[in-house]
């Protein structure tokens, strides 16, 4: 798999398991047990499987633009039978996200204006988006969780917001 990435030009960058854990403490925490939870940018499944096997209540779509990756994910759910978790070859930007309670976001800084601004659009009232190492530019998070205490970076500090109809007004400046 990391060939294809190499040929195609994909980051190798996965979320970790330690992330994982602690996303689903968070989702738990913030009251996403059920419904639609969507990885926007699921690489090879790993996160989406972790939460599909954590959280049995949810519906974990995972959405991923490269083929091989996606091809991947979809065999592993198959293998360890996680019935709840499914794979889009799609952009996630591009994605119906009007039915989500949740959403998880480890993309590239330069997206996170992008990002910010299709969460805004499509993302229900009351859902929580988890973005990891980068935050969104203009949302308050409701807390941060440094996965990783140790490191001087940003890596894997997750930002727990929720989509809120007065703060959107507030940003709007409306």
């Amino acid at each position: 798999m990391f060939f294809t990435d190499v040929l195609f030009g994909y980051s190798g960058l996965s979320t970790t398991r330690k992330a994982a854990k602690e996303l689903c403490q968070l989702l738990e925490k913030h009251g996403v047990r059920e419904g639609v939870f969507v990885d926007m940018g699921s690489s090879y499944g790993n996160l989406a499987l972790y939460v599909g096997r954590k959280m049995p209540g949810l519906k974990v779509i995972g959405f991923e633009t490269n083929p091989w990756r996606v091809g991947w994910a979809k065999l592993k759910a198959l293998v360890l039978g996680i019935s709840n978790v499914s794979f889009k070859k799609a952009d996630a930007f591009f994605s119906d996200l009007r039915n989500a309670a949740g959403v998880y976001v480890f993309l590239g800084r330069e997206l996170m204006p992008e990002v910010e601004e299709i969460l805004r659009k499509k993302l229900p009232y009351g859902a929580i988006a988890v973005v990891s190492t980068h935050s969104l530019p203009l949302w308050e998070p409701l807390e941060k969780v440094n996965v990783h205490p140790h490191r001087k970076d940003d890596f894997e500090v997750l930002h727990v917001y929720r989509k809120d109809k007065r703060k959107i007004i507030e940003y709007l400046g409306q």
